[in-house]
């Protein structure tokens, strides 16, 4: 009985310091909010974004080692994956296919599972712009996987 009254503490314990998590996660994100400009859509994203990258070093590691600009194109739904210069949106793309098999993707462009991880970073802070680029039908045909 006594293991069990010291698990029942243990998780006690952690079910408040989770609550205590999220009432400081969810001030963090009050005082975000508060600080938003009014009316501009993009400098809100631009905060936002900044905030994400902020929640995750390991992240920003990924995408700053893997992650490039497109060498002809400026848009941020058109970065690269380093060297290879495969198009984030083209791994990301990729992924359903194989059901979000990462090491499939690798191998399917030729490039290391951390470009792809990397990828899925970038991803997770672009959504929208990368979707769109995805759902555009605008993908180069030089973009699918190799056979």
């Amino acid at each position: 009985m006594a293991g069990t009254s010291r698990e029942t503490e243990r998780g006690v314990a952690s079910g408040e310091r989770a609550s205590v998590v999220q009432r400081a996660t969810r001030d963090r994100l009050h005082r975000l909010v508060d600080r938003l400009p009014a009316g501009d859509l993009s400098t809100v994203a631009n905060v936002l974004d900044e905030a994400i990258a902020g929640s995750n070093p390991g992240a920003n590691e990924l995408i700053a080692r893997w992650i490039r600009p497109h060498p002809h194109r400026s848009g941020p739904e058109d970065v690269v994956v380093d060297e290879s210069f495969v198009p984030v949106y083209a791994l990301i793309g990729y992924l359903p296919v194989v059901g979000g098999d990462l090491r499939q993707v690798a191998g399917a462009y030729d490039v290391p599972v951390e470009a792809v991880e990397a990828a899925v970073a970038y991803y997770h802070r672009h959504r929208a712009i990368i979707d769109a680029r995805i759902y555009s039908g605008e993908a180069d045909p030089v973009t699918l996987p190799k056979q």
